[in-house]
């Protein structure tokens, strides 16, 4: 309503996001096509806004209109699917009823963890994906009880190759994975460099570094509540993977303004994630990613060194991003 003519559009629109209590997205089969929306929610996750999902539509028209980041953002949290048979004053009562809900909700890592694939009805299982005699695989209804390492690779093993980790998550989540939609290359990349923080050519994985991601706390996985807690923090890491490139990409349409307000984003896990993208494959955005850690304020020294090591990067883009 305040935007004027000859304003900055994007460069408020990306403001208000980050200065919000709540990110109110309404989603239409438009909506979540919409590339300027899906900037929109990433900046939102990455804020740490609580979001809420409100439709008029059927779950199932909006959701073969998703990508991967976007069904991976909206499904840790409840979904308000308004009803077209009743009047709109019931209709905005139950919307400012969920505000208040919301607005009142843990936003907690462990709180959202535990809420993963809320939004999934009974009703989407039964979608025929026609790649297939029959229907896609359900996600097993009793989930598993025993953790992911000793699943499938037993105690006694201390590294395993990154490759057998992800075929090991597909053949467990099969239908969880395949409704999200992953290439292979991406999720072992994330899996790689944004769960487990490895190194940019590490091929495996040691059982120290799996207990590191899974239970950051120190818990064991007898110790930790709540089962298959190892894909659930997987999912976790690719919704913000998916999220900052979202963000800061180069064809964005909030990034400008996301880096100028980074100090506004009161988010340890950004400053963490932009220092996992200095290590990133593509030297555009190990350049957005240092530039942007500027703007941060943050002076801790470990990112202090990690940025004094692109002064060394093969690409000049990045060394000059350094120097900034």
């Amino acid at each position: 309503r305040k935007l004027k003519g000859g304003s900055n559009f994007f460069k408020n629109i990306g403001s208000a996001v980050i200065g919000c209590d709540i990110f109110l997205f309404i989603l239409t089969e438009h909506s979540v096509a919409s590339q300027f929306c899906q900037d929109e929610v990433s900046l939102a996750r990455i804020s740490s806004k609580k979001i809420l999902p409100v439709t008029y539509c059927n779950v199932m028209d909006v959701l073969p209109q998703m990508d991967a980041g976007l069904r991976l953002i909206l499904s840790c949290v409840q979904w308000i699917c308004l009803d077209p048979k009743l009047d709109d004053e019931d209709n905005d009562r139950q919307i400012v009823q969920s505000l208040n809900d919301t607005l009142h909700s843990d936003l907690s890592d462990d709180s959202r963890l535990a809420n993963y694939d809320i939004v999934f009805s009974e009703e989407e299982e039964s979608v025929d994906y026609a790649t297939s005699k029959s229907k896609l695989l359900r996600r097993t209804k009793s989930l598993h009880m025993i953790g992911f390492w000793t699943r499938n690779f037993g105690d006694s093993k201390t590294k395993v190759e990154l490759k057998r980790v992800l075929e090991c998550i597909k053949a467990d989540y099969t239908y969880d994975y395949m409704r999200l939609q992953f290439e292979d290359s991406w999720a072992r990349k994330a899996l790689a460099f944004w769960c487990f923080d490895l190194e940019r050519h590490a091929s495996s994985i040691t059982r120290e570094q799996y207990n590191q991601f899974v239970f950051p706390d120190g818990k064991t996985e007898e110790q930790c509540e709540g089962p298959d807690m190892f894909w659930k923090r997987c999912k976790d890491g690719f919704s913000v993977r998916l999220s900052m490139e979202e963000v800061f990409n180069a064809t964005s349409s909030v990034r400008y303004d996301s880096i100028q307000n980074l100090s506004k984003i009161k988010n340890k896990r950004v400053i963490t994630a932009l220092c996992k993208l200095l290590r990133d494959n593509d030297p555009n955005i190990r350049a957005v990613a240092c530039i942007s850690l500027s703007y941060t304020g943050n002076t801790n020294q470990a990112t202090i060194e990690r940025v004094q090591k692109l002064l060394k990067d093969d690409d000049r883009l990045v060394r000059e991003s350094a120097c900034v």
